[in-house]
């Protein structure tokens, strides 16, 4: 290779500054190159895959999770009206009125009832 002295503005030395023939990057290092930037674009592509798979499951997971609110709020409302109707049942207007409607009971009278002798405690 040749060496020359090139004035380049802002050099302060003089020390010699070699020219190849093809230009200036050689061979070696334009492979060099090629090869760093196909790494880069490698993993620019990389990175967005990922981000496009993590960014669907994210949409996967909010939907989940609306579907699992919805069915929350569907079984609140049914243990609601559960309890509701479980207070119902335990009022003693209702017992009657099952009692009566229902199984066909009557008021007991005095001869229907039976009175036992108490028992001795243990």
């Amino acid at each position: 290779m040749k060496q020359a002295l090139v004035d380049q503005p802002g050099r302060t030395s003089d020390a010699p500054v070699s020219m190849s023939k093809q230009g200036p990057l050689a061979p070696r290092k334009q492979g060099a190159f090629i090869v760093v930037w196909t790494l880069a674009v490698i993993g620019a592509v990389c990175a967005f895959a990922v981000h496009l798979g993590l960014r669907g499951r994210n949409l996967e997971l909010g939907y989940e999770i609306g579907r699992a609110r919805s069915e929350q709020a569907r079984l609140r409302e049914v243990k609601r009206v559960l309890e509701l109707e479980s207070a119902s049942y335990k009022t003693p207007t209702r017992v009657e009125t099952v009692a009566r409607t229902l199984l066909g009971m009557d008021q007991a009278t005095a001869d229907h009832i039976v009175s036992l002798p108490a028992t001795p405690e243990p």
